[in-house]
């Protein structure tokens, strides 16, 4: 019978592992953005005091990272943090970002491809016909959804929709030069806004 002694102490089986050029930076973000607890018995430096390995836990779930090297080149990844309360995370963030959320072309109209969820929520409409009735559909929206980020629309080409690929729901960061920071994944089920 095989022991479970080769999993640390409170360790799931499965532990993403992030290779990064500076972990302490790495570290840094994951607690100021997701309350992430340092575990430090996983803490590891350099003699010259850099940080080489480390591990966080978030909600239950372990991230490990360590030091890039020759021989461990650094590896492009991803964290997805599922976030119980967008609004928290607004109100938390307001004043280091700007957050706006664009309202494109309806995804589930009620002469489309029409969704129960939108009925239970009280949010179903048909495709607006013109610019004015996107804007009411987006302010109902808003209102009805009890959102507090600012509600910008899309103009009736979908210019918006369309540069930035946003049906039906896409999320971006975009850094102070203007730059696309991170772009998630196609909405609902790529739609992470906690990422």
């Amino acid at each position: 019978m095989v022991s479970g002694k080769h999993i640390p102490p409170g360790f799931p089986a499965l532990v993403p592992y992030l290779t990064v050029a500076e972990p302490e930076r790495l570290v840094a973000f994951a607690k100021g953005a997701f309350h992430a607890e340092e575990i430090e018995d996983q803490h590891a430096e350099h003699p010259a005091g850099k940080v080489v390995h480390a591990a966080l836990r978030v909600e239950g779930c372990v991230i490990e990272t360590g030091r890039a090297s020759v021989e461990w080149k650094a590896m492009p990844g991803a964290i997805h943090l599922y976030v119980r309360d967008v609004d928290a995370v607004y109100e938390r963030y307001k004043k280091q970002a700007t957050f706006i959320m664009v309202y494109v072309r309806e995804a589930h109209p009620t002469d489309g491809w029409r969704m129960g969820s939108n009925d239970e929520a009280g949010v179903s409409f048909a495709q607006p016909r013109d610019y004015g009735e996107r804007a009411t559909m987006a302010n109902r929206c808003g209102t009805k959804l009890k959102m507090n980020v600012p509600v910008l629309v899309d103009e009736m080409d979908d210019r918006v929709g369309h540069a930035y690929s946003g049906m039906p729901a896409r999320l971006y960061v975009i850094d102070k030069a203007g730059k696309v920071a991170y772009k998630s994944g196609r909405g609902p089920f790529g739609f992470k806004p906690e990422e």
